[in-house]
């Protein structure tokens, strides 16, 4: 996801994905993983959300500066999926998508790891930590990694 990776996240190292327990996910456990160990995202997170706001430091700042759109995107989305996975869009005003990268997250409390598999130039090898927090029909992204506090406001 995220054209906010190249500004205002740092990559995060690859050994920050977390590490299951020896024993998770055996017949047995009420855990509900997927076939690699990992946790399905929460329910209120699946589906799509879209970019509404951002602030940098406390103060507004413009999305499309922030997460650095391509030239002619006029909104920004991100869909997750009950299969850990996640897809990011750049569109038009007619809807039409400019720009996209897609990945898998891994979830561990309330931090999203997002982990970049391809975009519209290619395969991509990137990770992002975020806090989020989801109330109703709002997404808080929160980063905090790079020096600043970058937070991001969501609508689904």
């Amino acid at each position: 996801m995220l054209r906010f990776r190249r500004k205002v996240f740092a990559i995060a190292v690859a050994g920050l994905i977390g590490v299951m327990s020896p024993g998770c996910g055996e017949e047995g456990d009420d855990n509900p993983m997927d076939d690699n160990g990992d946790m399905p995202p929460p329910a209120e997170l699946v589906g799509d959300w879209t970019f509404q706001s951002v602030t940098v430091d406390g103060s507004p700042d413009v999305l499309a500066d922030v997460l650095e759109w391509e030239p002619g995107a006029t909104s920004a989305r991100i869909q997750f999926t009950d299969m850990n996975a996640y897809v990011y869009q750049e569109v038009n005003s007619a809807g039409g998508q400019i720009f996209f990268e897609s990945g898998f997250i891994v979830i561990e409390a309330d931090e999203l790891e997002l982990n970049a598999l391809q975009d519209s130039n290619g395969p991509v090898t990137e990770t992002i930590l975020l806090n989020f927090v989801v109330s109703g029909s709002t997404l808080t992204l929160t980063e905090t990694d790079t020096g600043s506090t970058v937070v991001f406001t969501l609508t689904m």
